[in-house]
């Protein structure tokens, strides 16, 4: 957020000095800063939101908190999710539990798939976001690397693959 203000200020400034009637700056650059702005904006925009989600998800993968406290059923519903979105979910696609009922009232969350691929030794990888939100609690996040083992996928340190 902080970058997209800072750049909207710089477009502001750029499009100032082109005003500026002294020698260069003239109406024609006035005219091309008016052009130029609708194709720039966007582009910085998508810039800003590329550099946020990757710090974003820098920040997930180091998280090494615990787990936030979820019921049995809470937890089964997480599990469920969790070997959907290894075993068939799509690329960037989340996949979401809720449970109303939770011990602590509200607790729900999702799975998406961030990459995948295939380890040395041709095992099946997947790199996945886990959101957990429970009521009244900031929403946990963390990124982590699951590898197919038989018939079942097992977590792994993302440096061995």
């Amino acid at each position: 957020m902080v970058k997209t203000c800072l750049m909207i200020v710089l477009l502001g400034a750029f499009v100032a000095g082109c005003a500026n009637k002294n020698g260069a700056g003239g109406a024609l650059d006035v005219a091309a800063a008016i052009v130029t702005a609708p194709i720039i904006a966007p582009i910085m925009f998508i810039e800003a939101r590329r550099n946020d989600r990757a710090s974003f998800l820098e920040r997930a993968k180091d998280n090494r908190r615990p787990l936030p406290p979820i019921d049995a059923k809470s937890a089964r519903l997480a599990a469920t999710t969790l070997e959907q979105a290894l075993d068939r979910g799509a690329l960037d696609k989340g996949i979401y539990w809720e449970n109303q009922d939770d011990a602590s009232g509200y607790a729900g969350g999702g799975v998406t798939v961030l990459a995948t691929g295939r380890t040395e030794d041709g095992r099946q990888c997947r790199e996945v976001l886990i959101e957990t939100a429970m009521e009244d609690r900031p929403t946990d996040q963390r990124v982590r690397t699951f590898c197919r083992e038989g018939d079942r996928w097992g977590e792994v340190a993302s440096e061995h693959l």
